[in-house]
């Protein structure tokens, strides 16, 4: 079966995306471990690993935290970028147990920001507002309900920064709800844009699927932003506005 390529240049780099390729793991002879041995020089080189494991987690019975937050070593991206932006306040969407609040309040610390992270359920409310308290996190503020109504209240303006990983079938309605309030020098994330590549489907399994493809497929005829998709953990979507 051969594939198809969009142009000659997808074509050339294609196999260059990710290091567990043939390309990027050529000269190591442990193929079953490669992808262990790049976490391990990541967590290494990064603070992410450190920083995730000295938190201190409660969250409901029969659940793990890995699977209520986003990947560390995306976290720790975003991190960076806040730093090197110098952002103050950063707004998020989506708080499940809290986690992904810390990595970037951590982050705003140091030029006095604040975090403010929405969420819809009052369970995850209470256990991330426990989660805040008992790792020292005083600089977030949990706002319940639903974000879409929420947003409509707060002064989008004020953001430099925000995280958008709530539920991916109102994607679009967020973002039209923000396109036109943020200020130009904004950086809007939403996080799972692929989905477990369930966008590639021509008609999606799940709803959230078919939420985050009609929010691209909106994204692709708007000419307004500086688009860039990286390709970690599943997908995260990096949009600023064009000058």
């Amino acid at each position: 079966m051969s594939i198809k390529f969009v142009s000659p240049v997808a074509k050339t780099f294609c196999e260059s995306l990710l290091p567990n390729q043939k390309i990027g793991m050529h000269w190591f002879k442990d193929k079953k471990n490669f992808e262990k041995k790049v976490y391990e020089k990541m967590a290494l080189l990064s603070d992410f690993d450190h920083f995730y494991k000295n938190l201190t987690l409660e969250g409901p019975v029969g659940i793990k935290p890995v699977t209520m937050t986003s990947n560390p070593a995306g976290l720790s991206f975003l991190q960076f970028i806040i730093r090197q932006k110098k952002v103050k306040n950063v707004l998020e969407v989506g708080t499940f147990l809290g986690v992904s609040a810390m990595f970037l309040a951590e982050s705003v610390k140091k030029n006095k920001g604040r975090v403010v992270t929405i969420e819809i359920g009052q369970e995850f409310v209470n256990y991330a507002q426990k989660n805040f308290k008992r790792n020292g996190h005083r600089n977030i503020d949990v706002l319940h309900g639903d974000a879409k109504e929420i947003i409509k209240g707060l002064p989008i303006k004020d953001f430099q920064f925000l995280f958008i990983d709530g539920d991916k079938t109102h994607y679009l309605e967020i973002f039209l709800l923000l396109e036109k309030r943020v200020s130009k020098d904004c950086i809007i994330v939403f996080d799972d844009v692929i989905f477990n590549g369930d966008i590639f489907n021509d008609t999606p399994n799940t709803k959230h699927g078919l939420g985050v493809k009609n929010f691209l497929a909106y994204l692709k005829k708007n000419d307004g932003w500086i688009k860039t998709l990286m390709p970690i953990s599943n997908g995260m979507l990096l949009l600023e506005k064009k000058a």
